[in-house]
């Protein structure tokens, strides 16, 4: 059961995203540090049941939620202990769910943490399922969770990371003889029952994407984090100060999340104890992070998907009432601590359609910095597509700007223009190079630096909106006359006048765009101009920092890269050689595509 309170004004603890700052009114502050907790003098764990005492046969009873938000009991039969089953001085209980585990088909995805007991005494925490058969599973044991009370409350891990991987226990082999005793409890041949077991796959809500682009995102997870179930859930609300809480217990639902708004993104599983206002939950990882910052919610529960044609059954379940914030990701689960909410960093991007009339402020409040990458561009995407109320072809423009503090200290601020065309996914294309500057500049190359807030303006239309380079007319200060040549003669410290003919797409009628460069003094005797569009960056930046240390010697180096980083409906104009090139450059309201070339003879 659980009750609900009010914690209001300085009853909340404000932890800072990276380095123990906050952030108020543009001005950086030191975040007072929090107490360390102190859980064996503070608080009371459960009594834990001595593993050396458990015997096959023994039957406990554990408690997750199944509908809405109430634990359900369900029974386990003991099949055995495998000493270091889990990693060393972590044993493996093993055991076989009862008949409401037996009708889903095997413990759900959902379940991990679900505390199991014998009388009042804590066994563990479901964590890990047999391949063979999902009936029978594995127990976190009860202490090392516990001994998580008892960890130091640090600043959150600020070194970015991948995705997360949803368990680092990988797998669970079983002895020949608990193989044996878990084939005679599922009722298969030994030589049938794989002896792997392996953690209950986490299952991860994400908010605010059609079916397509989320099938488009499930393949990249599919691919970098095969241990998380991705499903399609309801967004939930940033937690504000003043708000009311729940206080969560054993049993209930545990919803870490990265995000909150628009996109949310959020692991659920089941809280496995209570001490004072901590929680400890999930009896695995999520991404094994250690020092973390994550929002906690309770979880609304829909009901349980049974194992049909899937290998295991899975909760459906979305984030609710706030409950604190998620400080440590260890390897026998998370802990949480109520009361104390999460710092956020506020994303916000207005989207128009004109050709519609359409228009939206989206709004994402990114709790984990370290999977900023992923929350970037599923909100980006989510307000796309919900301005366009389509999927496919288009055009899409944004200005963002992107605010923070360097690894040294000093606030950076990074303001860019992109333009993207794409034949099919227009809102996936369109929300890549603003990734990318975020994966960047997550690097942790030169120290670790801190994202504030990244804000954003721009448009999505259903049509191409390109313009091809025709012809490029050319004079100089020796032929002053505009005519189309292949060769120009110039003077070194003298002019190039350039007429730039650019035909939209769909029109007939060339649009002339006027550009002058000076010839440099150092130009030898020949020389290339060339014209054309930009190159904005092509690649995604799944990992933060894509390699930014070989190419730039600060991190305000990178930064300024970025800033002069070209974007696709720029008009590029450059004299160039041996390595040497002078250019100017002009923004367009097309995407430029084509190119032209001189050669420039000096005289």
């Amino acid at each position: 059961m659980r009750t609900r309170t009010f914690r209001l004004g300085a009853g909340f603890r404000l932890f800072a995203l990276t380095a123990g700052l906050v952030v108020g009114g543009g001005v950086l502050l030191p975040a007072a540090a929090p107490a360390a907790p102190s859980a064996q003098a503070a608080c009371t764990p459960p009594p834990v049941y001595p593993i050396d005492q458990l015997q096959p046969g023994m039957t406990a009873y554990g408690l997750t939620v199944i509908q809405g938000t109430e634990p359900t009991r369900f029974d386990v039969t003991i099949i055995g202990v495998q000493p270091d089953g889990l990693g060393l001085g972590v044993d493996a209980i093993v055991v076989q769910g009862g008949s409401l585990i037996q009708q889903f088909g095997g413990f759900p995805m959902g379940v991990s943490g679900s505390p199991v007991y014998i009388g009042d005494r804590l066994v563990g925490a479901v964590s890990a399922i047999a391949y063979s058969d999902p009936s029978i599973g594995a127990l976190t044991p009860a202490q090392p969770m516990l001994d998580l009370f008892g960890y130091p409350q640090s600043s959150a891990g600020t070194v970015p990371g991948t995705v997360m991987s949803g368990s680092a226990t990988g797998t669970l082999r079983l002895s020949p003889e608990l193989r044996a005793a878990a084939a005679r409890a599922a009722g298969i041949p030994v030589g049938s029952f794989s002896p792997d077991m392996v953690a209950i796959p986490t299952p991860l809500g994400i908010s605010g994407l059609s079916s397509q682009a989320f099938a488009r995102l499930q393949a990249v997870l599919a691919k970098r984090a095969p241990n998380l179930v991705p499903y399609r859930a309801p967004s939930a609300s940033a937690p504000t100060p003043g708000e009311a809480t729940t206080t969560l217990q054993a049993g209930d639902s545990f919803a870490a999340l990265q995000s909150y708004g628009d996109v949310t993104w959020g692991g659920v599983g089941t809280t496995t104890a209570a001490c004072g206002d901590m929680l400890v939950a999930w009896g695995h990882p999520y991404s094994w992070r250690g020092n973390v910052t994550l929002g906690l919610s309770d979880a609304d529960v829909l009901g349980v998907i049974p194992n049909r044609n899937a290998w295991v059954p899975m909760k459906l379940a979305y984030p609710t009432t706030p409950v604190g914030l998620v400080d440590q990701d260890r390897y026998a689960g998370l802990r949480g601590i109520q009361g104390a909410l999460p710092a956020q960093v506020p994303i916000d991007s207005t989207i128009a359609e004109p050709d519609l009339g359409r228009s939206r402020t989206g709004q994402t409040e990114l709790v984990d910095p370290t999977q900023a990458i992923y929350v970037v561009l599923s909100h980006f995407l989510a307000n796309f597509e919900t301005v366009a109320d389509r999927w496919g072809e288009g055009t899409t423009a944004l200005t963002w700007t992107i605010k923070g503090i360097t690894p040294s200290g000093a606030a950076f601020t990074l303001r860019r223009t992109g333009m993207v065309y794409d034949k099919a996914e227009v809102g996936w294309a369109g929300s890549r190079e603003v990734t990318y500057d975020v994966g960047m500049l997550l690097t942790d190359a030169f120290g670790t630096p801190t994202i504030t807030s990244i804000s954003a303006t721009g448009s999505i239309v259903s049509r191409r909106v390109t313009a091809t380079v025709e012809r490029v007319l050319s004079a100089s200060s020796v032929q002053p006359r505009l005519a189309e040549r292949r060769q120009l003669l110039v003077r070194r410290g003298g002019w190039v006048k350039l007429r730039i003919e650019l035909l939209p797409f769909g029109r007939t009628t060339v649009v002339p765009v006027d550009m002058t460069l000076r010839v440099p003094r150092s130009m030898p005797a020949s020389a290339f101009l060339n014209v054309r569009g930009g190159r904005p960056p092509t690649e995604w930046c799944w990992e933060p920092g894509c390699g930014a240390e070989p190419i730039d010697a600060s991190y305000e180096d990178m930064v300024a890269r970025l800033a002069a980083q070209e974007s696709a409906n720029q008009l590029i104009a450059s004299i160039g050689w041996g390595g040497t090139s002078v250019t100017t450059s002009s923004l367009r309201e097309w995407i430029v595509q084509g190119k032209g070339w001189i050669k420039l003879v000096a005289r």
